[in-house]
């Protein structure tokens, strides 16, 4: 089977043809490619200022035909035509397509796809969070709009469409409306990340950890009001904030100086974008508890991943998170926007091992569970059958 995969994040081509991409999509790149014959990449070159370009594409059956550079969503909007006769010349090469979203160009490049099989892979929503965007009032307005209008172009697509998703909210909003809804969850882990111990919190200092973008929807602010109560109580804590800022995002910087307005400089560390593999591991390997704050989520990926290096996770109780972590059994789950609740998780934790050690057994079992062997397999299998369906 030959498929070809689109999605808005950018792929760069070193000087020795290697393709580098974010390491969250090469690690399910790779995995999608060990299924295939080959896998056609629809993507970007980068645009200035795009970094995260940390993981090496292994598999040499991986082509990337580019759609352009990843420049803004209004110069991608005047693109369409250009980019729909990229996609029709190569048509030819493709036996399906698989078109994660939400993302800028999906109906367009959808359109420019039939009558190839093509399924969606939706893992958010647009809309979410747009009242949280670090951006004038007029421009959260003119935003807005446009998500709607990307929004109906994509439930047009979803409602003829084999449709995966990410979330069990996702799958209650879209099963009656698409013509096949599949709930998968998406991870970066493979069978040889996983990291055993019976416990943690052995000794102080206690290390806590956040990894992800650092924006205001994430809950750090909260976050950092919860240290400072819980060194105030006497708690001998750290936090490590491993992750990046998106483009003139102010959180970071208004986190550090709230950092400093509370006396907090030798508690709280912005250690900077890890890539994934050793560098970004070596923070979970060390870390004594993993919190998760964020006002809204589909289901984060690196909650599998402090699960899978015997962590055990606080996570707010949002989007898909209390339907895959049951409330003590794999994570405590709290309220979103409340510091206490997040200071009292943790002190429940430190004081509790019985509790602590339950909590890191059973989310090692949940995350063996949702590997890239079991999930990629899971939609490939799904898939074929459609593409076989749909070409006879």
């Amino acid at each position: 089977m030959k498929i070809a995969y689109h999605y808005h994040v950018s792929v760069k081509k070193d000087e020795k043809g290697s393709l580098w991409v974010p390491g969250f999509q090469g690690r399910f790149i790779d995995s999608l490619a060990g299924y295939c014959n080959e896998l056609y990449l629809l993507m970007h070159t980068p645009r200035t200022g795009d970094v995260l370009f940390d993981y090496r594409i292994r598999a040499e059956n991986v082509h990337f035909i580019s759609l352009g550079p990843r420049s803004s969503v209004p110069k991608r909007m005047l693109s369409i035509p250009r980019i729909k006769r990229i996609i029709n010349e190569n048509k030819h090469k493709y036996d399906c397509a698989l078109v994660r979203g939400p993302s800028p160009l999906l109906p367009a490049v959808c359109s420019a796809l039939e009558p190839l099989p093509t399924a969606l892979f939706i893992v958010g929503d647009y809309r979410a969070g747009v009242d949280e965007l670090p951006q004038p009032s007029w421009r959260k307005q003119l935003i807005k709009l446009w998500t709607l209008w990307n929004t109906a172009g994509q439930m047009r697509i979803l409602k003829k469409s084999l449709v995966f998703v990410n979330s069990r909210q996702l799958h209650e909003k879209f099963k009656s409306c698409a013509d096949r809804v599949i709930e998968t969850r998406t991870t970066t882990l493979s069978d040889g990340d996983f990291f055993k111990v019976d416990d943690r919190c052995s000794e102080p200092p206690y290390h806590m950890l956040y990894t992800g973008r650092i924006d205001k929807t994430k809950g750090l602010h909260e976050l950092i009001e919860a240290i400072k109560t819980l060194v105030d109580k006497g708690y001998d804590v750290n936090l490590d904030i491993v992750g990046w800022s998106g483009d003139r995002d102010p959180t970071e910087d208004e986190l550090k100086k709230k950092v400093n307005l509370f006396g907090l400089e030798h508690s709280v560390f912005f250690r900077g974008f890890k890539p994934l593999g050793p560098e970004l591991f070596f923070y979970y390997k060390k870390a004594d508890i993993y919190i998760m704050p964020s006002y809204a989520e589909g289901f984060p990926r690196s909650i599998w991943e402090a699960m899978a290096h015997s962590v055990p996770v606080i996570a707010t109780r949002v989007g898909s998170i209390s339907a895959y972590v049951k409330n003590l059994e794999e994570g405590i789950l709290i309220p979103p926007r409340d510091p206490s609740a997040i200071a009292d998780a943790v002190e429940q934790l430190i004081e509790n091992p019985h509790l602590r050690q339950k909590l890191i057994r059973d989310g090692r079992k949940l995350a063996g569970e949702n590997t890239l062997q079991k999930r990629t397999g899971e939609i490939i299998n799904n898939l074929e059958r459609y593409c076989n369906a749909n070409t006879r």
